[in-house]
C-alpha cells in the first residue's frame, strides 16, 4: 500500500499473493525504493520472491522467485535487501542463501536476472 504524503490518503493498493507456505508468506525486511531509468521502483523481499513495483500505481514490473525452492513453512524474510550499482542483494530466511539481482525487465525475470545465488551465506537477522 503506498499513502499520499500529503495527507495520509491511499494512493494505491497491490496485493502480493505469491503463494509461499505458511510463515514463509510473512516479511519483516523493509521496501526500497530505487530509481530505474525515469520511473521510481519499489523492491520488495518477501513470500520467497523479489519484486518491483511502480511507484506510481504500485503494478508489478519484475519479479524473481525460487528464494525458497525446498518450500519451507517457516522460511519468512527478516532482514533487508540493498542495492548498489544496479544490484539486489537479497538475504533469503534462516541464513539459507544470499541472491544478487539485476534491476529491470520485465515480469518473471528469474532465469535472466539473477546474477549469483550463495547457500548458508544469507542473513536471518
Amino acid at each position: 500500500m503506498a499513502l499520499k504524503k500529503q495527507n495520509g490518503e491511499e494512493a494505491w493498493k497491490q496485493d502480493r499473493n505469491l503463494n509461499a507456505p505458511s510463515e514463509a508468506a510473512q516479511s519483516y525486511s523493509t521496501p526500497l525504493v530505487v530509481t530505474e531509468g525515469d520511473r521510481e521502483t519499489l523492491v520488495i523481499l518477501g513470500a520467497d520472491h523479489v519484486t518491483a513495483q511502480d511507484v506510481a500505481n504500485g503494478q508489478e514490473l519484475w519479479r524473481v522467485s525460487g528464494l525458497n525452492p525446498t518450500g519451507q513453512q517457516f522460511f519468512r524474510s527478516i532482514s533487508s535487501p540493498v542495492i548498489s550499482n544496479g544490484i539486489v542483494v537479497a538475504p533469503y530466511a534462516r541464513g539459507s542463501t544470499l541472491t544478487a539481482i539485476k534491476l529491470g525487465g520485465a515480469g518473471d525475470v528469474t532465469k535472466s536476472n539473477v546474477a549469483w545465488s550463495k547457500d548458508k551465506l544469507g542473513a536471518d537477522v
